[in-house]
């Protein structure tokens, strides 16, 4: 559409003029890239996406973010546990468009474990296991990953040479959130000739009930 006038002077000098107006009620745009394929994200968290090109504002969740040639990327807070998304984006001529992403659950907390392992031991191979979150998919011991299922998880690991030996946990949850702890177990040695010692303890049992029964004493080692 447009609109004409003219102008005149007191001399009777006149010109005329024409202005043409565009009437834009179209909404803009709006294409938004799809959200991890994960049951949780992080925060904060970036989303990205496309929009017409007149477009000169985008929020999400009332935070305002970038826009530049159509591509808009707006970084922003989410609540803990179960929330939405809403991303609005307004062009040029104030048309507004949005969209809404939800459910969208938000985890930031580590996962939680209990260990169950000898703190001392004189053998050579032994068993570091215990429960975890039930989200936990991957629980690794040094470079050695654990069996995990259901929240429980076990791994045999070797103590090659007596003394202390360290090792460090991680556990992460489906979010990628992780967990670390660092446990020591103890190998000693056996204690030389304690076959021999049992068995002269024995001896002396029975040397003991003898006496007292006035039997004959006997036995062997």
């Amino acid at each position: 559409m447009g609109a004409a006038g003219a102008a005149r002077d007191r001399v009777g000098n006149e010109d005329l003029w024409t202005v043409h107006v565009v009437l834009d009620l179209v909404p803009p745009t709006l294409v938004l890239d799809p959200v991890e394929d994960v049951p949780s994200i992080h925060r904060p968290f970036t989303i990205g996406g496309t929009t017409s090109d007149d477009v000169v504002n985008v929020t999400a969740n009332g935070v305002e973010g970038e826009v530049e040639d159509g591509v808009l990327s707006v970084t922003f807070d989410l609540d803990e546990g179960t929330t939405s998304i809403v991303v609005e984006v307004r062009d040029a001529a104030g048309n507004v468009a949005s969209t809404t992403i939800s459910p969208i659950v938000v985890d930031t907390e580590p996962p939680t474990f209990k260990l169950d392992y000898p703190g001392t031991t004189d053998r050579e191979r032994v068993t570091i296991k215990g429960t975890c979150s039930e989200d936990v998919v991957e629980v690794w011991v040094d470079l050695q990953q654990a069996t995990v299922e259901d929240g429980r998880f076990s791994i045999k690991v070797d103590l090659p040479r007596e003394g202390k030996h360290r090792f460090n946990l991680t556990f992460v949850d489906q979010a990628g959130n992780t967990a670390a702890k660092t446990i020591t177990i103890d190998r000693g040695e056996e204690v030389p000739g304690a076959g021999t010692g049992l068995a002269l303890l024995g001896l002396a049992l029975v040397a003991v009930v003898a006496r007292r029964g006035r039997g004959p004493l006997s036995g062997t080692i």
